[in-house]
């Protein structure tokens, strides 16, 4: 027989877990499923549809609150070139994206008023992160009326015509070849 070191008889370690203990732990974690499954199974999408649409209403929210996607749809809002294509007021639609990154930020987002709508690409910069004033780089208003689908560019350069596409024989597509 082994001794501990005050010198009292250490019984001998058990190899095994007794097998009748053994199946009782797994009846119990057996019954706790069986007894539990349907609330799991029911739960399970539940508390994950809740969480993916709270998440999307808080992204939208803080996007909508950002001092970028404000100072976009404030010079969108009173343009008057946009007030004439989409009817006045001009006012946000529902959707809406951005991000800041360091001094530069961009927002993309929808417009509408009574005659249309229009997608919003804002491009600006800012002094420093702690400042909230923003000077755009870009802004382009993409109108969805049934009167124009002309680009509005109202910061930033207008966009430059595509060049004609000539084939590598020379021959500019428009009459065959010989």
């Amino acid at each position: 027989m082994r001794h501990d070191l005050f010198g009292k008889p250490k019984p001998a370690p058990q190899r095994d877990i007794d097998p009748k203990l053994r199946r009782m732990q797994a009846d119990a974690t057996l019954h706790w499923w069986k007894k539990n499954l349907k609330w799991v199974i029911l739960m399970g999408p539940v508390l994950t549809t809740i969480t993916c649409v709270g998440g999307m209403i808080w992204g939208l929210y803080s996007v909508k609150n950002s001092s970028i996607y404000l100072a976009g749809l404030e010079l969108v809002t009173s343009d008057v070139q946009v007030q004439q294509v989409l009817g006045q007021p001009v006012e946000a639609a529902f959707l809406a994206q951005g991000s800041e990154d360091g001094l530069e930020g961009i927002a993309v987002f929808n417009v509408k008023g009574p005659l249309g709508t229009a997608a919003v690409k804002f491009s600006a910069t800012r002094e420093n992160d702690a400042s909230t004033t923003w000077t755009p780089t870009e802004l382009r208003v993409y109108p969805q009326t049934e009167f124009t689908t002309d680009e509005i560019t109202i910061f930033g350069s207008p966009p430059e015509p595509p060049a004609p596409s000539e084939s590598l024989d020379g021959n500019s597509g428009m009459n065959p070849p010989d």
